[in-house]
C-alpha cells in the first residue's frame, strides 16, 4: 500500500514537473493545440504522468544501484526514452511535421529539466538513496565480442521493426501519408522500400544508428536491475513501448487525431516487441554468465 502512495505521489510530481520544465523552456504556448482545452490536456497528462511513473518505478524498485548512481541512471532512461529519441525524429521529419528547430531546442530542453527534476525525486520517494543493507547479487558481465555482436543484430532487428511497422501500420493511413508525402498514394512495401533507399539513402543508416542508441538504453535498464530475465523483459519493453508513446495522446499543433493514433498504435505496438526482445537477450541467462566467464575470464565488459 506504502508503494502505491508513493507511486501516486511521483505522478502528481511528475504532472508539476511537466508544468515547470514547459513554462522554463518557453514551449507551453506552442504546443497548445488550437481545439485543446486545458482541462483536456490536464486529463491526459495526468494519465501519462501515473503510466509513466508505474513503468520507470520497475526499474527503480529493483535497481541494484542507490543513490547518485540510480539517479544519473533514471535521468540517462528517462530523458533519453521521453526526449532524445523521439527528438531525432522530429529532426528528421521536421519538413513535414512543420516544426522549427527553436521548438525541438524548446521541447529538448523541457524534457532535460524534467528528468533533471523527476529523477532524484522518484529515487528519494521510492527509498532508494541509502545504500542496501544486502549486497546485490553480482552484475551479469558479457565477453565483449559477444555483447557487440548482440548490439550490431539487435540495432539490424530495430531497422527491420522501424520499417515494417512503418509500413504496415503508420503508413496504411491516408492522413499519414498526406501529411510526410503531400500524397495519399501508396506503393508495394518492396517497392516503396526500394524508392526510400534510393532517394533518401541516408535514412537506413541513421535508424540503425538509433537502434544502436535504444539497444543501449535497453542493456542500461538490464544492467541497472537486480532482477532476473523476465522482470528485465518486461521493464524494457513497457519503458520503450509507453514512455516514448504516451505523449502522443496530448493533442498538439503538428499532427492531428488521426494520424497522432496511428503513430501512436504504430511506435507502441513496435516498441513494446523491440523492447521485450532487447529486455530478453540483454539479459544473460545464469548459464550463459558461467560459460562466458570459463570461456573468456578477461575479456568480460559491462553490459
Amino acid at each position: 500500500m506504502k508503494t502505491i502512495l508513493k507511486i501516486a505521489l511521483l505522478s502528481v510530481i511528475l504532472f508539476v514537473c511537466y508544468a515547470v520544465s514547459a513554462m522554463l523552456s518557453g514551449i507551453s504556448s506552442d504546443q497548445a493545440a488550437p481545439e485543446a482545452t486545458p482541462a483536456r490536456i490536464g486529463a491526459i497528462l495526468l494519465v501519462v504522468c501515473l503510466i509513466d511513473t508505474i513503468v520507470l518505478s520497475i526499474p527503480i524498485l529493483l535497481s541494484r544501484y542507490r543513490g547518485i548512481d540510480l539517479i544519473l541512471l533514471v535521468f540517462t532512461v528517462y530523458f533519453g526514452v521521453e526526449t532524445f529519441m523521439s527528438q531525432i525524429e522530429a529532426v528528421i521529419f521536421q519538413t513535414g511535421l512543420k516544426m522549427s528547430l527553436d521548438t525541438i531546442h524548446g521541447i529538448v530542453t523541457a524534457g532535460l529539466i524534467r528528468a533533471a527534476m523527476f529523477a532524484p525525486l522518484a529515487v528519494w520517494i521510492l527509498g532508494r538513496m541509502r545504500p542496501s543493507a544486502e549486497k546485490p547479487a553480482p552484475s551479469p558481465r558479457w565477453a565483449i565480442s559477444d555483447l557487440m555482436i548482440r548490439w550490431i543484430l539487435l540495432a539490424a532487428f530495430y531497422v527491420v521493426v522501424y520499417f515494417t511497422f512503418g509500413y504496415f501500420v503508420a503508413w496504411q493511413s491516408p492522413d499519414v501519408r498526406m501529411l510526410y508525402s503531400g500524397s495519399t498514394d501508396i506503393m508495394p512495401f518492396f517497392k516503396h522500400t526500394l524508392v526510400t533507399a534510393q532517394t533518401i539513402p541516408w535514412f537506413f543508416p541513421i535508424q540503425f544508428v538509433r537502434g544502436l542508441l535504444w539497444v543501449g538504453l535497453g542493456l542500461m535498464i538490464c544492467r541497472m536491475m537486480n532482477a532476473g530475465r523476465f522482470a528485465k523483459t518486461l521493464a524494457v519493453s513497457l519503458i520503450f513501448g509507453l514512455v516514448m508513446t504516451t505523449p502522443l495522446w496530448l493533442p498538439n499543433p503538428w499532427m492531428n487525431d488521426t494520424v497522432r493514433m496511428v503513430h501512436f498504435v504504430e511506435t507502441c505496438s513496435s516498441m513494446l516487441l523491440f523492447g521485450a526482445v532487447v529486455g530478453f537477450f540483454g539479459s544473460p541467462a545464469p548459464a550463459s554468465i558461467a560459460k562466458t566467464a570459463i570461456l573468456a575470464p578477461t575479456t568480460t565488459a559491462t553490459a
